[in-house]
């Protein structure tokens, strides 16, 4: 049978688990690469394309000899390469997901990244940039955004350097950078929030 993304995986289970139907048949299953059938089949320049025919030419293929008796992997290889599958498209979602983040982080806080004493994808980093605009960070009491960073940091903000002198340099950072039109802030914010959940639920 050919290989064709997930359509084959059912048949080729129950066919190779059926004890009466190998037992009776004494089958041998091939599985062909879909590249290996389509390359064959040129040769064919006068067949049409439906399943009948499809059959037929990976019936003659493994009738013209030098295929290798293929076997899917056994059920434990192939749940861990279903699961190593998943986690690399994950990784390589989060990776896009986190690029995407910086390009509004900023056109939202130009001297964010630049400036920021934190990481830009720390629960408290990403919590600022949802909450509050550059005037806010700007016009907010020292003490009320060091609270607000202390919390959304559970606790651990800080370490040697007092969470005041962060809260001092963002502000800093805040009124060296670029402002945008409050209705385009607003957009920028709203999509940049959507992409935190991303990276989030990807983690």
């Amino acid at each position: 049978m050919e290989a064709t993304n997930v359509f084959w995986e059912h048949c080729y289970r129950l066919i190779k688990n059926h004890e009466k139907l190998n037992s009776n048949f004494k089958l041998q299953l091939y599985t062909v690469n879909p590249k290996v059938v389509s390359n064959f089949k040129k040769a064919y320049t006068d067949l049409p394309k439906n399943d009948n025919v499809d059959a037929w030419v990976i019936a003659d293929r493994i009738r013209f000899g030098r295929v290798e008796n293929s076997s899917s992997p056994e059920a434990l290889y192939r749940a861990l390469r279903q699961i190593t599958r998943h986690k690399f498209k994950l990784a390589q979602h989060i990776k896009a997901e986190k690029a995407r983040a910086l390009n509004l982080v900023f056109l939202k806080f130009s001297d964010f990244t630049q400036k920021s004493p934190f990481g830009t994808f720390t629960k408290a980093s990403m919590a600022l940039l949802e909450n509050y605009t550059l005037r806010e960070i700007v016009n907010t009491d020292i003490h009320e955004l060091a609270e607000f960073l202390h919390q959304n940091s559970n606790n651990r903000l800080g370490g040697s350097t007092p969470i005041e002198k962060i809260s001092t340099a963002l502000k800093k950072a805040a009124r060296n950078s670029y402002r945008l039109k409050p209705e385009i802030d607003q957009a920028i914010t709203q999509t940049l929030s959507m992409t935190f959940d991303n990276i989030r639920l990807s983690k």
